[in-house]
């Protein structure tokens, strides 16, 4: 939590504090172990009837483990590292959490295009170990 601190004044707006958590910090709210804390009386709600915390939890985990590699400029646009599957599970997740952002973003968004002019065949999609 003091790294939730850092930057901020000695009275934080909501906001504020939510900005300040790392990203990894939320994949930490669908373990498990949280499930009667945190998934069973509140998370849950945030997420369509339904979907189940360890869903959640699969693809916040692999969200979060592909925005590091990006964050710490790691090849992400190989045959190794299935480009593809990584932005489908963002997307899945996106549409889970706000389905009208979701389809805002998919309408407007070119990443599609970018992907399908990729000259060079099989470079986004996983051909070896993850």
């Amino acid at each position: 939590m003091s790294d939730a601190k850092r930057g901020l004044s000695s009275r934080p707006t909501h906001a504020e504090v939510v900005a300040a958590l790392t990203f990894g910090f939320w994949s930490t709210l669908t373990v498990g172990e949280r499930a009667p804390t945190i998934w069973n009386p509140i998370l849950h709600r945030a997420f369509p009837k339904g979907t189940g915390r360890a869903r959640v939890h699969g693809l916040v985990t692999s969200v979060v483990k592909f925005r590091n590699r990006l964050a710490h400029n790691e090849p992400v646009f190989s045959t190794r590292t299935g480009l593809e599957n990584r932005l489908a599970e963002v997307r899945v997740l996106f549409e889970l959490i706000d389905p009208d952002a979701y389809f805002y973003v998919a309408g407007h968004s070119t990443l599609g295009a970018a992907l399908d002019s990729c000259p060079i065949s099989g470079l986004t999609s996983a051909t070896g170990i993850d």
